[in-house]
């Protein structure tokens, strides 16, 4: 007969794990720990006989008694193969809702973003240290590449946040401006250029060798094309282009903000004021960001602008400036 019982459960679990609800286990659980219909009823906040009825519901399902007597003190076979069963349930059920609270909290997940240089080694290690301090279970990755590259990454879904220096015609990304800074031209310490006291005109970078970089396309003037298109010499890694200019092989333009290495270089601020360099946030309008991405998203607004709003806002196509 014991044996009956058991070979009647595992045999039906599949069509009675539908039937019976968890809470009817965890009022089961209950009762068997605590040894006394009584003691279970008042920790489980409910009547003796509604506590009975359940475990009766539960009988009668699994078509066996599952305590000896009517006292509800020991188990026969079926309770405790229940009772193992149930356990790992209801542990796992809660250990699942604590998870899935923490990701909707935004404390648990993963964030990729893509950014450009200046940002990555600026502003976003002091916004991915504010948002993992309250959150350390949070994973973040974080790759640095040039404009185009991020905009990619953030097109094809390989990033979830990209932050970039060219606003994206694109209508399935929002961005929002995060930053301005203007161009300076970046030189050899040693070289002419450096010894000028007052802004420089655009004519003034004509007479010397020039360096072109990616970044120069978002300056429209005729002297900085005609620079670029006669530039001998083309780095498109920040890095590597400030090592260029440090073997004083030709000066550069560059956002202010792009220079952080400043050895051996010197730079110097333009006349023309309109050559300016926009950092914006980017993201997918087509897909519902994560809790995580949401609260990485306020704190990279956080760091550069102080504002607490954590939305992009989908802009009108813009050209490239």
């Amino acid at each position: 007969m014991i044996f009956s019982q058991i070979d009647y459960f595992t045999s039906h679990f599949n069509l009675t794990e539908a039937m019976i609800k968890l809470e009817q286990l965890r009022q089961f659980l209950v009762v068997s720990q605590c040894n006394s219909l009584m003691d279970a009823a008042d920790k489980l906040h409910r009547t003796p006989s509604a506590v009975s009825m359940t475990l009766k519901q539960i009988e009668t399902r699994l078509g066996g008694p599952l305590f000896e007597g009517d006292r509800k003190r020991d188990l026969t076979p079926l309770g405790r193969f229940v009772y193992t069963r149930a356990e790992r349930s209801v542990s796992e059920h809660q250990r699942m809702i604590k998870e899935i609270e923490s990701y909707a909290k935004g404390d648990t997940g993963l964030v990729r973003i893509a950014a450009v240089p200046s940002a990555a080694t600026q502003q976003l290690p002091e916004a991915i240290a504010n948002c993992q301090q309250d959150r350390p279970t949070l994973h973040i990755e974080l790759h640095d590449t040039d404009s185009k590259a991020v905009h990619a990454a953030v097109l094809s879904g390989n990033a979830d946040l990209g932050v970039a220096s060219l606003p994206f015609d694109g209508s399935s990304l929002a961005y929002q401006q995060l930053a301005s800074d203007a161009f300076v031209c970046v030189c050899n310490a040693k070289h002419p250029l450096a010894r000028s006291q007052s802004p420089l005109s655009w004519s003034s970078l004509a007479k010397h060798r020039f360096i072109h970089n990616g970044l120069c396309e978002q300056i429209e003037h005729p002297t900085v094309s005609e620079l670029s298109a006669n530039a001998h010499l083309r780095v498109y890694n920040i890095a590597s282009l400030l090592a260029f200019v440090r073997k004083d092989m030709g000066v550069t333009l560059l956002p202010e903000g792009s220079v952080t290495d400043c050895r051996n270089l010197v730079t110097r601020q333009l006349r023309d004021k309109s050559a300016t360099r926009n950092l914006y946030l980017l993201r997918r309008t087509d897909q519902t960001p994560s809790p995580a991405v949401r609260e990485l998203t306020q704190a990279i607004i956080e760091q550069f602008t102080g504002s607490c709003d954590p939305s992009p806002k989908p802009r009108s196509p813009l050209q490239r400036r």
